[in-house]
């Protein structure tokens, strides 16, 4: 296991994550980012070229109605403090189009962004 944050563990001299790598792949991190720009700037500098950079996670609802209705059917037998969790993780995640702008914005428009399920997206290419 490799612990340390984005991006000064790429900038220490002794980084355990040297590169480059044929794939970044991020699960249920991005929404925990207060800057979530650093995953794909990461990515850029420890993949080799053509290689492929895949994210997973949460996918925002649309207003707080809609996530506590998530909540409830996806972990309404959950603890009240997993529940409360869950309800604001999802009020941190983006919403495609949120994230579509900010790779727009980054050069990095032709990544393709799309909802999975009723809670996630994905984003995936070659930076």
């Amino acid at each position: 296991m490799i612990c340390g944050r984005l991006p000064d563990l790429l900038d220490a001299p002794d980084s355990p994550l040297q590169g480059p790598f044929d794939l970044v792949l991020s699960s249920s991190m991005l929404h925990h980012l207060p800057e979530p720009r650093v995953l794909w700037q990461s990515a850029r500098r420890l993949l080799r070229p053509g290689g492929g950079l895949v994210v997973l996670d949460l996918r925002r609802p649309d207003d707080e109605a809609a996530a506590r209705a998530l909540v409830a059917s996806v972990a309404g037998d959950a603890p009240p403090i997993l529940q409360a969790d869950f309800f604001h993780s999802l009020c941190a995640a983006l919403r495609p189009d949120e994230l579509v702008a900010m790779l727009r914005a980054d050069g990095l428009g032709h990544l393709r962004v799309a909802p999975v399920g009723s809670r996630h997206l994905a984003l995936w290419g070659q930076p």
